[in-house]
């Protein structure tokens, strides 16, 4: 029904065929990732040049709109750079403990990104089973070398 209401501003109305409403659906969504893709692209710029001027403070705010359009997008690329810009601006402001948590989000997002690629690739995978080190403790999962990738 709420897509109903969205249709009827633009002349579409119950007449419409189902198939032509889910078309123009898809092509609204299509249109609004793509906005949001670019409203975060923009934000991390404009971030940047704060930067550059030293204004931290819009800087932060500018950064801060990139990993909420990020978040939503579900994107991790840019929700690396989100956090990895906020925490080298919050680095800069001597707020060490904001810094550390948005450099450490970028980190665990990058390496996720990096295993996916492997993955792809056919190269090393996850195992759930910890890693036991010499010594005899365990640790986090393990990459295995057990691949056809060359």
């Amino acid at each position: 029904m709420a897509e109903l209401q969205m249709l009827k501003p633009m002349g579409m109305n119950q007449n419409v065929p189902p198939l032509r409403r889910v078309c123009v659906l898809e092509r609204m969504l299509t249109v609004q990732g793509v906005l949001l893709r670019l409203g975060a692209q923009m934000h991390n710029q404009a971030g940047g040049v704060y930067v550059a001027l030293g204004w931290a403070s819009r800087a932060l705010h500018h950064f801060g709109c990139v990993l909420q359009l990020a978040e939503r997008m579900a994107d991790l690329q840019m929700q690396c750079a989100g956090n990895g810009n906020l925490g080298t601006v919050y680095d800069s402001l001597g707020q060490y403990q904001r810094a550390l948590h948005h450099l450490n989000k970028d980190l665990d997002i990058a390496t996720q990104i990096r295993l996916a690629t492997w993955r792809g690739r056919g190269g090393p995978t996850a195992t759930s089973a910890p890693c036991t080190s010499a010594s005899g403790s365990t640790s986090a999962p393990c990459i295995t070398t057990t691949s056809t990738w060359t």
